[in-house]
């Protein structure tokens, strides 16, 4: 079959507008989220100095074994192979074929990354579990401890600057290396400005005898002491964690009874800092949240609010015994 000229031109212009179409677009910062012992503002950016916040990206699932290819910058930003440079906001961006990639900042750590779609807000942790290429599929694995995975999830909604993370019915462990053997660096999940934690259902369990079976409620538990689930720091407000059982460190079946010490189901965590020159207190305000239809069992503290340093609190540096909550509310919990 043979075409007019005219045919073949918008032939041609279809091919190439679908290629464009074929193209996601990925954007994101680079940063740390952690509330540590410092009571700083727990998103800190990487230095732009010398490319510090740029990105390497790879196919997910190869183990950062396969470089992306056929990367295209977006929104200012640069591309060079499969490293992509930030504009002048400090943002990456590219456009590339795949579904999701997998990046890598300059401190070395890695996350799973997903397109902007017209289903953006809204999120599902078992997107961020571990993933695997085969051929040209990409086969999810459900992870003994969910600790990675939910970071990796609360690292990309951070970088939205907030969105809603859903946990379907089921069982979530964290704070452990296989699912009962204590992290030593983990102690609690840094919940980010703007992000609505959001199970199915918070229907009480009784660990000793309906662990892990009862899959109704979506469940967050520990297995060790000395850990928190979630942590919020200073300068982080509008936080929402509704329909969910938190469980700490609870025996199940047939366990001999387990350590709740300094266990916590959501911990607030910052200090008012003091300048010591001027002895004025700089602000690190945390505010607006609110904590609906929870269950909360097997916690030293449910909720604990209270000074970065704790005890140790040295007066010239901090306000001891001063940092808090501002507007929270809190309803339907169970304790």
């Amino acid at each position: 079959m043979k075409f007019s000229l005219a045919a073949r031109l918008i032939l041609l212009i279809i091919t190439f507008t679908a290629a464009i179409s074929a193209q996601n677009r990925f954007e994101g910062y680079s940063f740390v989220l952690e509330a540590d012992e410092s009571g700083v503002c727990p998103v800190r950016y990487l230095p732009g100095a010398s490319g510090g916040n740029s990105v390497e990206v790879f196919i997910a699932g190869t183990g950062q074994r396969q470089n992306a290819a056929g990367l295209t910058a977006c929104d200012g930003a640069g591309a060079n192979a499969n490293n992509v440079l930030t504009n002048g906001v400090g943002k990456w961006c590219f456009q590339g074929p795949e579904p999701m990639y997998e990046i890598r900042l300059k401190n070395g750590d890695t996350y799973l990354w997903y397109p902007t779609t017209k289903e953006s807000g809204f999120f599902n942790v078992k997107d961020f579990r571990p993933v695997t290429r085969s051929g040209s599929e990409y086969v999810f694995t459900e992870p003994a401890d969910h600790t990675a995975t939910i970071r990796n999830a609360l690292y990309f909604i951070a970088s939205r600057q907030g969105g809603t993370l859903r946990f379907p019915e089921g069982d979530y462990i964290v704070g452990t290396l296989d699912g009962n053997r204590r992290d030593p660096r983990f102690r609690a999940l840094t919940l980010p400005s703007g992000v609505v934690i959001e199970g199915a259902s918070a229907r009480i369990s009784t660990p000793s005898t309906l662990l892990p079976n009862n899959k109704s409620a979506s469940r967050i538990r520990l297995r060790n002491d000395n850990q928190a689930i979630f942590r919020i720091g200073g300068c982080t407000s509008n936080i929402t964690i509704q329909n969910l059982e938190l469980v700490g460190n609870e025996a199940l079946q047939a366990e001999a009874q387990r350590s709740v010490a300094n266990t916590y189901a959501i911990e607030g965590f910052g200090k008012w800092s003091i300048d010591p020159a001027t002895r004025a207190q700089l602000t690190n305000t945390s505010m607006v949240f609110k904590f609906s239809n929870l269950t909360i069992q097997g916690f030293d503290r449910g909720i604990y609010v209270h000074n970065a340093g704790g005890d140790n609190c040295n007066p010239s540096l901090q306000a001891c015994g001063e940092w808090q909550f501002d507007h929270l509310k809190v309803e339907h919990i169970f304790l």
